[in-house]
């Protein structure tokens, strides 16, 4: 698939995700409701400088760190649940491009095709838009992090062998982000067997997973110090806070419905399972293998120009094709110098060739030389060279 193309559809998936939105938004008879009592939590909390995770109905990270923005969105556009709607919708939209972006630099073209529309087209998800719920919310922080490591990997793919303090500080900001995200919910650590793939793609270097690792604890060990200041929960206390909601699995767990892990792991595994087989059949076009059997293929980055066998017959022996690997897979052969090209030199002997009167070649005679004496008395026919010599008289006018 050529880039144009490429981008031409992906344009087109975000146009048509964002337009089903907001027309189903719009003409739909669904209400917004308060089935969690987020809402009413979010309106007491306007009054207070921190919520007490223990209180209220507040059972998770997740949950404090939603009414808190909650809050802060009620401040801004006022009072009122209907207005939650519509920042849900604007929440999903947002999400679900950052997915969607974020699978194309891991995973590929045909995997983040797959995996946006699996999500794009949930009916359960598409609901989520009318319940105040902490699902988008959670959904955006995630997706955001997930793209930030697509990004990591697609800047760092070319050189994974070369260390970036740019690269590094990325890294240190999105694992630090992930931590947060693992305490605020269980779901969070599905980020870390992504991180790990993408190490492995950039050849997993020690440099670069000892900054995510680092960062990654830091990240838990900084939302839990946060936390302890706001409950005086000691961080073994917390840990048992923190695993108490676990044994309701599989109902909803940490503040989270589980269809949302459903459809999340669904659509994940879906596109990387697409993108295992599609780099598994291009390995094998290119290097010809048989579909069953045969050595591993290399890897592309190591051929990524190659030379087609000569293929010899008895009137010809074609000259080697040069061609490149596109990044979907595709052999593209290179064209021939338009530019004319000097002839090749020939060697050349010269000769010099006698014929008679009829056409024939006299055999050579064999003569012998004249003795240079003989030969600059008399001419070749005999007579003096004397004959030839022109007398000058005493009155002629000019000298000798």
């Amino acid at each position: 698939m050529k880039k144009g193309t490429y981008r031409l559809l992906m344009g087109l998936w975000i146009l048509a995700l964002i337009v089903t939105r907001i027309v189903y938004f719009s003409y739909s008879s669904h209400s917004v409701v308060d089935t969690y009592e987020y809402y009413a939590h979010a309106m007491i909390q306007q009054d207070r400088a921190a919520q007490d995770l223990s209180g209220d109905g507040v059972s998770s990270g997740m949950a404090y760190a939603y009414t808190r923005n909650l809050s802060g969105v009620l401040a801004f556009l006022g009072n009122r649940m209907e207005v939650l709607g519509g920042y849900q919708l604007i929440l999903q939209i947002v999400w679900m491009i950052f997915i969607f972006l974020g699978a194309g630099f891991i995973f590929g073209r045909m995997a983040q095709m797959l995996t946006g529309t699996i999500l794009a087209a949930s009916p359960w998800i598409l609901e989520t838009i009318f319940v105040v719920s902490p699902e988008n919310y959670f959904m955006l922080v995630f997706s955001i992090l997930f793209w930030g490591l697509g990004v990591f990997c697609g800047g760092t793919k070319k050189n994974a062998g070369e260390k970036s303090v740019l690269w590094a500080v990325w890294l240190i900001l999105v694992c630090l982000g992930m931590g947060m995200l693992c305490v605020w919910n269980y779901l969070g650590w599905l980020l870390a067997p992504v991180a790990i793939c993408v190490l492995v793609k950039n050849k997993g270097h020690f440099f670069y997973g000892s900054i995510l690792a680092a960062g990654f604890f830091c990240g838990i060990l900084a939302t839990l110090l946060r936390y302890a200041r706001l409950t005086g929960l000691s961080l073994g206390e917390q840990f048992a806070w923190w695993t108490a909601p676990l044994k309701a699995l599989p109902k909803r767990c940490q503040d989270l419905s589980v269809q949302m892990a459903a459809w999340l792991l669904f659509a994940g595994l879906a596109g990387v399972l697409v993108a295992m087989i599609t780099d598994r059949i291009n390995k094998r076009r290119l290097n010809h293998l048989p579909d069953e059997g045969g050595e591993e293929a290399p890897d592309e980055e190591t051929k990524q120009v190659r030379e087609v066998k000569e293929v010899k017959t008895p009137e010809k022996e074609e000259e080697p094709v040069q061609y490149v690997i596109a990044a979907d897979g595709r052999k593209v052969a290179l064209l021939e110098n338009p530019l004319p090209l000097p002839k090749k030199h020939e060697k050349r002997k010269m000769d010099f060739k006698y014929h008679d009167v009829n056409g024939n070649m006299p055999e050579p005679v064999k003569e012998p030389l004249q003795s240079v004496k003989g030969w600059v008395d008399h001419a070749p026919d005999g007579s003096d060279f004397d004959d030839f010599d022109i007398k000058i008289l005493e009155n002629d006018d000019f000298d000798v």
